[in-house]
């Protein structure tokens, strides 16, 4: 999905897990990649769709380190066209700054990483 980027992109292999609700208030737990990062967004590929405008809670497994938790909203969400890739999805999130989670590490990581 091409659109402008208000902060540049830097293409990694992060593990994600992501932590929504179903439609029976379960907790459902995925594990999924990261193909690419941002200060303001992570690239997903799963092996699910999200619901667009979805607020998400994520863990994202950077360099060995503790994860760091995030809060996201799913801004696009669309089949992947490669059939023998690991996922079937593609998923773009919006990073919230939100006081329960870990964005101001996820800024400084960034920071590192362009480095």
């Amino acid at each position: 999905m091409e659109m402008e980027r208000r902060h540049e992109r830097l293409p990694v292999e992060y593990r994600v897990y992501i932590d929504s609700e179903n439609d029976s208030d379960e907790r459902d737990i995925e594990i999924c990649k990261a193909l690419d990062i941002s200060k303001s967004g992570i690239r997903l590929q799963l092996k699910r769709e999200l619901a667009v405008n979805a607020f998400i809670h994520l863990a994202v497994e950077a360099r060995g380190e503790p994860p760091l938790i995030l809060v996201a909203v799913v801004r696009w969400c669309q089949p992947l066209e490669v059939e023998d890739a690991a996922g079937n999805w593609l998923a773009g999130l919006e990073l919230q700054a939100s006081a329960d989670s870990d964005y101001e590490s996820w800024c400084t990581l960034l920071e590192e990483l362009a480095l």
